[in-house]
């Protein structure tokens, strides 16, 4: 592969055109710190990308729910059998992953099971 510049740059030597570039790059590095600082924000960089985590994940600014996401209702009656049945199957599902970590592979899981059933062949009741 041959790389060649383009006609735009015909008057100028590779060192200019290096410069050139490192000096346009430079300025955009500035702009982005600009647009960041006017934000109230901060730019990583290099040596702070490499202290991270490789298993990290990216925060979030969500507002945090008032209800749960699990049981979301705000009829007394509904709510009270939902958390009963959510508690249920929460007993269920510790009693069947422990007899599953002992090696038990026959064990029943309870309906709502899903993780179980995709990454391992585990059993799990149908609705």
């Amino acid at each position: 592969m041959r790389c060649t510049l383009p006609d735009i740059f015909s008057g100028l030597s590779d060192r200019e055109v290096a410069s050139g570039l490192a000096q346009r790059v430079a300025a955009l590095v500035r702009e982005a710190h600009s647009t960041l600082a006017a934000a109230g924000r901060t730019f990583l960089g290099v040596t702070g990308v490499f202290k991270q985590a490789p298993s990290g994940a990216a925060g979030s600014d969500e507002e945090k729910r008032k209800l749960s996401p699990r049981v979301a209702t705000k009829d007394p009656e509904r709510r009270r059998r939902a958390v009963r049945s959510l508690k249920a199957f929460c007993f269920a599902y510790r009693d069947a992953l422990k007899e599953w970590r002992a090696g038990e592979r026959s064990v029943l899981f309870p309906q709502g099971t899903y993780l179980m059933r995709v990454r391992h062949p585990a059993r799990c009741a149908l609705a």
